[in-house]
């Protein structure tokens, strides 16, 4: 809980060996960077408790690795793609 602001940079994604992100509860706003489904080591990803809109990126489902996924509480909208 470090209510960091802002959007989440969409250079996330050159982070190649990235394994695990975590940025719940912060105050992070805007969409979700489709750049982070370029991430295929990423294991977790959580960012529950922000104020992130929009969908889930459909590239989401290139990230083979991905075992614990967490978005709630956010303003998100649509489906989570199936291949996610």
């Amino acid at each position: 809980n470090n209510r960091i602001d802002g959007q989440l940079p969409t250079e996330l994604g050159e982070l190649a060996n990235l394994v695990v992100l975590s940025l719940y509860e912060n105050s992070f706003e805007g969409p979700i960077p489709s750049e982070i489904g370029l991430l295929d080591k990423l294991e977790v990803l959580w960012l529950s408790e922000n104020e992130l809109n929009g969908i889930i990126p459909t590239e989401f489902g290139n990230m083979a690795s991905l075992d614990n996924f967490e978005v709630y509480n956010n303003e998100l909208s649509g489906d989570v793609p199936d291949s996610v």
